[in-house]
């Protein structure tokens, strides 16, 4: 399963996200391996904020993705919860990229999260991500979605994905997750 919609988001609802990181503050983007995280700038060397977002922001999101079938009801069985509270705006400068890897799951017991949300709150020139369906053996299969705002990518967790180098410019890209209740 990939999406790659655009959604009706406006520069200025983009450009308050950004502040918001960047009013915040960036640091390094760690990689994480089950339960540890550690750095690893072989494979990822970007940097994250960690951001709140109002209720109004995450309920329009919500909205959007679902109405539009971005966000399936019931995946692999499992019928929709809710979109995790937790966003990660990622900050790629020149240079900067993540290389081939997998998203990890966050199980909290009843509920866990399956599919990744990306959402461009800029438009770049470069730094696309790819999508590996039949995995980074196979790719002559994978699928580029370009860095421009408003657009957003929805896949399984268990998709390797690559956000390829940034070059001479900026790109910031709103992460979250989705989460289905577990049968």
């Amino acid at each position: 399963m990939h999406y790659g919609k655009s959604l009706v988001h406006g520069k200025a609802e983009c450009q308050k996200i950004i502040d918001i990181a960047n009013t915040i503050g960036f640091e390094e983007s760690p990689v994480r391996s089950g339960a540890s995280e550690s750095m690893r700038k072989d494979i990822r060397n970007n940097s994250r904020a960690i951001v709140t977002l109002s209720n109004e922001f995450i309920e329009n999101l919500e909205r959007a993705l679902v109405s539009r079938d971005i966000i399936p009801m019931v995946y692999k069985g499992m019928k929709y919860s809710r979109l995790n509270e937790v966003f990660r705006v990622y900050k790629y400068t020149d240079g900067q990229y993540f290389k081939p890897h997998k998203d990890g799951s966050i199980d909290l017991g009843d509920e866990e999260t399956r599919l990744t949300v990306l959402m461009y709150l800029n438009t770049c020139d470069s730094g696309a991500t790819y999508i590996y369906p039949y995995g980074v053996s196979q790719p002559w299969a994978k699928s580029k979605t370009r860095c421009e705002r408003g657009t957003v990518i929805v896949f399984d967790h268990d998709l390797w994905h690559e956000g390829e180098p940034v070059v001479a410019e900026t790109k910031y890209v709103l992460r979250t997750d989705v989460f289905y209740f577990k049968n």
